[in-house]
């Protein structure tokens, strides 16, 4: 029993030098919310080493969000959030480019890399949580409230019917009225029946800017026609133009989506010259 009271105090002591040791850290540090209020964070904040991402300290908010409680052994960032890197620190960058879901709530994740004395060891990094579930809900209601515009097109229409009589005629184009008709009624829409054109004012190419780290939403549109003059298209007020995530190439040149549709990647440079010059140069045909 001695022993076991002896091992109790000791860590008791250990714990509240580390806790002040940390809190000293953390007041001295450049660059944290802790220097500049002297204070507990507002935000749920953890500590960590850079090389290994144990857990060097957390506050209240951190422990209550993710359930983490101090213990005498060492606990890893890896064990509390097991999907989530550390790497977009290391590198230098300020804030985790994809939201963090996490019991329910939406974070956006913002860090520093925390330069004490020169004494305290190895590299560490603090990281802050923004509960941004509230306005993601927002953001995906005004997605999903935008309306949705598509055009069925019923291809070889003239091959199936040359040889067909005016009867069979009417009564495939009268199963091919109720079954688009069906279709659309599923979905609660406004269906409108055009009369057969080629389309000469839309674009025969479009490019996509695709955000892969926000769920493939697409940033920016260039619609490039048959003349080689081209039309942008950017969303200023939320960032995006597409209303779903777009597919991967490889998804794309499936059969699924047509053997009339061709994908392919270019670079950020070509994209960003046709952005800016307003015509394009290249070809019009699938490679």
């Amino acid at each position: 029993a001695s022993i076991t009271l002896l091992i109790f105090l000791l860590y008791n002591r250990y714990r509240k030098i580390k806790d002040d040791k940390i809190r000293k850290y953390m007041e001295e540090a450049t660059n944290t919310l802790e220097s500049a209020s002297r204070g507990e964070s507002p935000l749920p904040t953890v500590l960590i080493t850079l090389g290994d991402s144990c857990i060097v300290w957390a506050n209240r908010r951190f422990s209550e969000m993710t359930g983490y409680a101090d213990a005498m052994m060492e606990q890893y960032l890896d064990d509390i959030l097991p999907d989530f890197p550390i790497d977009w620190l290391s590198s230098g960058n300020v804030m985790y480019p994809k939201p963090v879901s996490l019991n329910g709530c939406r974070y956006r994740v913002y860090g520093t890399i925390v330069r004490g004395k020169a004494d305290e060891g190895s590299l560490k990094g603090a990281m802050y949580f923004v509960d941004l579930t509230d306005l993601y809900q927002v953001r995906d209601e005004y997605i999903r409230s935008r309306p949705v515009v598509s055009i069925i097109l019923i291809d070889n229409y003239e091959e199936l019917t040359k040889n067909l009589t005016d009867n069979a005629i009417s009564s495939l184009n009268a199963k091919l009225g109720d079954t688009i008709t069906a279709w659309t009624e599923s979905f609660h829409g406004l269906l409108r029946k055009l009369e057969r054109h080629d389309f000469p004012n839309d674009p025969v190419v479009i490019m996509y800017e695709v955000d892969i780290d926000d769920e493939r939403y697409a940033t920016r549109l260039i619609g490039i026609f048959a003349d080689g003059h081209t039309s942008n298209q950017e969303d200023e007020a939320w960032g995006y133009v597409t209303e779903a995530p777009v597919p991967t190439v490889e998804i794309l040149n499936t059969t699924d989506y047509g053997e009339e549709f061709h994908a392919c990647l270019i670079s950020k440079e070509d994209f960003e010259t046709i952005w800016e010059n307003g015509i394009y140069g290249g070809s019009l045909t699938a490679i």
